[in-house]
């Protein structure tokens, strides 16, 4: 006759950062430079706001393509809501296009300059 195992406490979740002020802006500022290019009132934002990292996987032409084509796919957009995230320099959005719901996720550094290197433009829903 054995006894079970004793229970193990569960690991502790990480610590979140704490919220940084600098960084959220960037985002918000970083979000609305592409926002408005993705809507083609502005051109794609200059390589120097994003990484290296980024930089090295997209260019400049490829993002512009991808706005072109998302635009032409759903039409006009405007931002339906925004999914704050307990990090400063994360965020998710949701577009509310004339033929559909766009996600969109973008991150930016966690120190300065803050230069996006994570976007995500989700396909999107149609409309019911």
């Amino acid at each position: 006759n054995t006894a079970p195992p004793p229970a193990t406490a569960p690991a502790a979740a990480p610590a979140l950062p704490a919220p940084n002020p600098a960084a959220e802006k960037a985002l918000q500022q970083h979000f609305q430079s592409i926002f408005n290019a993705l809507q083609g009132k502005t051109a794609v934002p200059d390589s120097k706001n994003f990484t290296d990292d980024f930089n090295a996987q997209v260019t400049a032409a490829q993002l512009k393509q991808v706005f072109e084509q998302v635009h032409q796919t759903v039409g006009n957009c405007r931002i339906a809501g925004q999914l704050k995230s307990p990090v400063s320099f994360v965020s998710g959005y949701l577009l509310q296009c004339d033929k559909g719901f766009v996600p969109m996720d973008i991150a930016v550094e966690d120190k300065a300059p803050y230069r996006v290197h994570s976007l995500l433009i989700r396909p999107g829903y149609a409309k019911l």
